[in-house]
């Protein structure tokens, strides 16, 4: 078996012209981090920022030990009520995360995590 560098050979299959859709992989990693806090096992996610050359750099680490039905939504537009809000600003209209985490533990805290397969990066969504 040859070495991977990353997961992302894991979107090409079966091939790269007929791959798994992002809501797939999006909805496989959600019950994964489910399963994962149920067991007890530790589950933290890398953490990047994009740098001056337009690359991915890494920052931190993220715990997703919190991570539950009561507080993750997938795939679905945010709207004001899962913020307690009363009005929501017509330029956040169309935003929707592949999954929102609400933090319990801070207010007015929430986690976006955005799945990219293939065609799409993560740089070009936050330079536009």
């Amino acid at each position: 078996m040859e070495e991977k560098d990353n997961a992302t050979w894991l979107f090409e299959k079966p091939t790269r012209e007929f791959h798994s859709a992002e809501a797939w992989w999006t909805s496989f990693f959600t019950i994964f981090a489910f399963y994962m806090q149920k067991s007890g096992k530790p589950l933290s996610l890398q953490v990047y920022r994009i740098g001056a050359m337009n690359d991915l750099e890494p920052e931190s680490f993220l715990d997703l030990g919190s991570m539950s039905y009561q507080n993750t939504v997938v795939d679905a537009r945010l709207k004001k009520e899962v913020f307690g809000i009363k009005e929501w600003p017509n330029q956040f209209l169309d935003i929707k995360p592949d999954i929102t985490l609400l933090n319990a533990t801070a207010k007015k805290s929430v986690v976006f995590i955005e799945v990219k397969t293939i065609g799409t990066s993560v740089t070009d969504m936050c330079t536009k």
